[in-house]
């Protein structure tokens, strides 16, 4: 088949570490290796250049604004339409797909029709992903109708909508009933997800063979509910005192989450790490008892699906505006939402009975085959190819 010239668009690529450009990273080198040209369209920070490459990909660049309190991580690039439209000519590009709705997206589209290209959305976002950071008096259900219409109007614009779960296309179509929606998932790499020996990460990160590991991988914000985790570790403690609670991943929460430990007095039981290798994250999964995410909101929830396929019980919050308690089935336990206690009995009846951990985990392995990364990237190039025919 005729190989596809596709462009991404994320400004972020390389810069940030969050489950959309992951997932954008993950699909676009899958799709590299399959013969088609990939490219990427993205922010530049400062000391970059125009052009650079990750692992073979070609991301071309544009000037960019860093945005306040981001610690000069996130930047909103504003490109040039002019030099868009002549990349995209020069790539020769069939499709467009957007990640995010920023303004790069809205000049990218702009010039993407003026060529006549098909142009398809990712929607990795859910309202809470914008207005958790406001302050407390802010935050509120109310503002999920206004984004969610915000989002739809870009949306209406696509030649389809990719959404990762039936969860989130459920929550799409009660403002957008006729939108082309495809739900595929981020899946999961399961010949690098899997079972491996952990050793190494025990020892370099003080871990005795006796400590009983609870894992939480994720960024440390309101969303995800992370201070739930440290609530939880008096409980758990109590029973299980050589049981440690690994956190990694950064975030704007991260002080306050280790004056939490302190003034709870469990702060010698609870490690944070930050970004983890990729195989310091698979020896990290490898080295738990259960993974555990609290979250408010996921779209989907892609290290529960990276827990799994290392064969692990997962626990997981049970929240009305999440998509990841619907992998629990026989391989874990779901807990009351930002319920502490909770959280600790559930964790706590695993951490008494090694047959049930073995026998969940045994479920997780086979639950995340469904899951295998390959079949998810067969449609996405399916529906590419059904748009540009």
């Amino acid at each position: 088949m005729k190989s596809l010239n596709i462009a991404f668009v994320a400004d972020g690529v390389t810069h940030i570490i969050s489950g959309a450009t992951i997932s954008s990273l993950r699909f676009a080198e899958r799709l590299a290796a399959r013969g088609h040209n990939v490219i990427f369209l993205a922010a530049r920070k400062r000391g970059e250049g125009e052009v650079s490459y990750h692992e073979g990909l070609k991301i071309y660049r544009f000037p960019s604004i860093v945005l306040p309190g981001s610690k000069g991580k996130i930047a909103a690039a504003f490109p040039s339409p002019k030099r868009v439209k002549k990349i995209l000519e020069r790539e020769r590009i069939d499709i467009l797909h957007i990640t995010d709705p920023t303004p790069s997206a809205f000049v990218c589209i702009r010039a993407a029709r003026k060529l006549g290209l098909k142009v398809v959305a990712h929607c990795h976002l859910q309202p809470e992903n914008w207005y958790s950071y406001l302050p407390a008096m802010f935050r509120s259900r109310r503002l999920d109708g206004p984004i969610y219409r915000l989002m739809v109007r870009l949306y209406r614009k696509m030649d389809a909508v990719i959404i990762p779960s039936r969860f989130g296309e459920s929550q799409l179509r009660r403002y957008a009933p006729n939108l082309n929606i495809h739900v595929i998932s981020n899946g999961v790499d399961l010949s690098v997800f899997r079972k491996a020996e952990c050793h190494d990460f025990r020892e370099r990160y003080g871990l005795s063979p006796e400590d009983r590991v609870l894992l939480y991988v994720g960024r440390l914000s309101p969303e995800k509910s992370p201070a739930t985790l440290i609530e939880a570790m008096p409980f758990v403690v109590q029973e299980f005192r050589n049981t440690r609670l690994v956190i990694t991943g950064e975030g704007p929460l991260r002080a306050g989450l280790e004056r939490l430990a302190m003034r709870l007095g469990v702060d010698r039981s609870v490690t944070f790490l930050k970004r983890l290798t990729l195989g310091d994250l698979i020896q990290a999964y490898n080295a738990c008892e259960m993974l555990i995410l609290p979250s408010i909101v996921e779209l989907e929830g892609m290290v529960v699906l990276e827990a799994m396929a290392c064969g692990k019980p997962v626990l997981i919050s049970d929240s009305d505006r999440s998509a990841s308690n619907g992998f629990v089935r026989e391989n874990g336990f779901v807990f009351r939402l930002q319920q502490a206690e909770d959280l600790a009995a559930k964790a706590l009846i695993l951490l008494r009975d090694d047959g049930l951990r073995r026998r969940m985990g045994a479920a997780s392995t086979r639950e995340a085959k469904a899951y295998d990364i390959n079949g998810s990237v067969d449609k996405l190039e399916a529906l590419y190819r059904e748009l540009v025919k």
